[in-house]
This record gives structure tokens, sequence and C-alpha cells, in this order.
């Protein structure tokens, strides 16, 4: 006997619009330069801007290095 596949497809609930302290974090972030620049440039986020800066001042990267974002927080690196 041949058993049917189903493709079950899975509907996100609409998302509530933000309120409160959340809205004012997205205004800031839509807001923010280096979030801009960051989507200009097609960088992952604005952390690549501090990452950056810090190889600048400390010469931490050198070529063929290999730089990996686990996303410790909104924005952040480790």
């Amino acid at each position: 006997m041949w058993l049917k596949r189903q493709f079950v497809s899975i509907v996100k609930p609409t998302q509530k619009p933000l309120q409160g302290s959340r809205r004012k974090w997205m205004d800031r972030h839509v807001q923010d330069p280096f979030v801009k620049a960051a989507k200009l440039q097609a960088y992952r986020s604005r952390a690549a801007f501090k990452l950056m800066e810090m190889d600048e001042k400390h010469k931490l990267l050198k070529n063929g290095m290999l730089v990996v974002d686990v996303g410790a927080a909104p924005g952040g690196w480790s």
C-alpha cells in the first residue's frame, strides 16, 4: 500500500503591533546611521562597523581569517 505524503504549511499568526519600549527601540534602530550603512553595504548587522573599528585600532584580523558572529544580542557580537 502506497502512502500519500502530505505537506503541511506552517502559517505564523499575524504579528501584534509593537508597543511601548519595543516600538521606541525599533524607531531608534531604523533611524540609526550604522544600521542604514550596513544595509547599503550588504553587511548583516551594524556590528561589522564595530569590528572594523577595532581592527583598525588593534590590528586583530589577518588575511584569510574567518570571523563568526554568534549573535550574542541584537547588534552584539562575541
